[in-house]
């Protein structure tokens, strides 16, 4: 054989583990053959699994190494739905997992209160459908408030996520840039915001949970510069990047050569989502259908060596009159982000 293709896909994965545990060399079942249109065949041998493409090779000496994006669903698709419906319609599409939404004020999520028995409920449903859950999305933005009380509040709510995360089987949490702030009350602020955020990620740590940072509108990271300027002064190995392109597009700031040239390795978690410019508004749209180069933008994750989560962040929750329902147009975007892959 020439090179064993290695597969990041739950259903070959699970398909894996159970040859593993058998330790049978025989030909592996893919669970949802659709989604993968190039494959031949899929064999497993010496613990390792090989991939006859359709279009390059005829027999398993003609394998190719293939490293299967992870892509998961956000909830902010599917705001008519439950939290428990949404696992379901993530399954169902075909999706690896799910990121959910931290908030009060929104049924396709979960609070900072939730029960220990809601959220083993949840964890289960998730293992049942066969989704890891890739992230929880905390809204908390008080990391770099004036005032002590507000922060140790805030610091207080992101320790809850995380051990929400802890209950859930999740390894990471997007957090906020704390608030923008004028430029008179940056250098204060950042080193606030600094100071907040090492905390909360050294109680992270002790529970191998990554915390990070997200290109975001109305914080401090405004920028890819500013993100990474985040990350470097809280100084932790789990304080990373949530790289959202849309987002630095949207507040034209840097292309994405120089988005992924200034975090690079910092990159732990994509964003994933579109739209385009109708005169001076923003118009939310299925992936592939707006201004965001995905294809390339893969493409330079793929060359840096990114073997992360791509989370569609389908915004429905906020935009649901220019977008399609969830099982439309999260299908759609799943079809053509799959279609980028090399």
């Amino acid at each position: 054989m020439n090179t064993a293709a290695v597969f990041h896909h739950r259903g070959i994965e699970a398909a894996l583990k159970v040859a593993q545990v058998a330790q049978v060399a025989s030909t592996l079942t893919i669970a949802r053959p659709e989604n993968f249109p190039f494959i031949k065949d899929v064999s497993y041998n010496e613990g390792k699994l090989l991939l006859i493409d359709h279009g390059m090779a005829s027999s398993a000496s003609d394998c190719r190494e293939v490293v299967m994006m992870k892509i998961v669903g956000h909830t902010m698709g599917t705001p008519e739905a439950t939290l428990l419906e949404a696992m379901d319609l993530f399954a169902e599409l075909g999706l690896d997992g799910i990121e959910i939404i931290c908030a009060d004020d929104y049924p396709c999520g979960l609070n900072l209160e939730s029960s220990q028995s809601d959220l083993s409920s949840v964890r289960q449903r998730a293992v049942d459908a066969g989704l890891v859950i890739a992230g929880l999305v905390p809204y908390t933005k008080d990391t770099n408030h004036p005032e002590a009380m507000a922060r140790q509040r805030a610091i207080a709510d992101l320790k809850r996520a995380v051990d929400i995360a802890v209950a859930l089987d999740c390894r990471a949490i997007r957090v906020f840039g704390g608030h923008e702030v004028p430029p008179g009350e940056q250098g204060i602020a950042f080193g606030r915001l600094a100071e907040s955020l090492r905390e909360v990620g050294e109680y992270a740590a002790t529970a191998s949970v990554q915390l990070n940072i997200e290109n975001h509108m109305d914080t401090m990271a405004t920028s890819a510069e500013m993100t990474m300027a985040i990350a470097r002064a809280v100084d932790l190995s789990n304080v990373g990047v949530l790289y959202d392109q849309a987002n630095l597009a949207f507040m034209n700031t840097e292309v994405y050569e120089m988005a992924i040239a200034l975090q690079g390795p910092r990159i732990q978690h994509v964003h994933v989502k579109d739209f385009y410019w109708h005169g001076t508004q923003r118009v939310a749209a299925v992936l592939g259908q707006g201004i965001i180069p995905w294809a390339q933008i893969i493409g330079a994750l793929t060359d840096l060596g990114y073997e992360g989560f791509y989370s569609l962040e389908y915004e429905r929750r906020w935009f649901p009159d220019q977008l399609p329902p969830a099982a439309v147009g999260m299908k759609q975007s799943l079809d053509f982000l799959r279609g980028t892959q090399r």
